[in-house]
C-alpha cells in the first residue's frame, strides 16, 4: 500500500490520502509536521466526538486536514491551495519519517 496517494472527491477537491497514518495520534503527528516544514499556521480547529478538523493558512490559501474513521487526509478546493497541495505530495518523503 502506498504511503500516501491523491484522489478527488465529489465536489472536485484535491484530496492527499494518509493511507498508512491513519489514526488519530497520526493526525497530530502530521498537523506537526505541516506546521514545521510546510509552515501552516491553523486557522480553526474543531474537534468532534469521532472526526477533528484543522483548517490551515498557507501563504493565504487554505487547505483542510481532516481525520474521520476513513483515516487523514489533506483537502484542497481552490485552484491555488491544490498547488500547494501538490507541493506538499511531491516533497512529502523528504519529512516522512514521523
Amino acid at each position: 500500500m502506498e504511503e500516501i496517494n491523491i484522489t478527488t472527491d465529489h465536489n472536485n477537491a484535491l484530496v492527499m490520502d494518509f493511507n498508512v497514518l491513519c489514526d488519530w495520534d497520526s493526525f497530530e503527528d502530521i498537523a506537526k509536521l505541516l506546521y514545521t516544514y510546510f509552515h501552516a499556521e491553523m486557522k480553526e480547529r474543531v474537534d468532534g466526538a469521532e472526526s477533528k478538523f484543522l483548517i490551515l493558512d498557507f501563504a493565504g490559501y487554505e487547505l483542510t486536514l481532516v481525520n474521520n474513521p476513513y483515516g487523514n487526509s489533506l483537502k484542497a478546493s481552490s485552484q491555488e491551495s491544490k498547488n500547494i497541495l501538490m507541493e506538499i505530495y511531491n516533497n512529502w518523503s523528504k519529512y516522512s519519517y514521523l
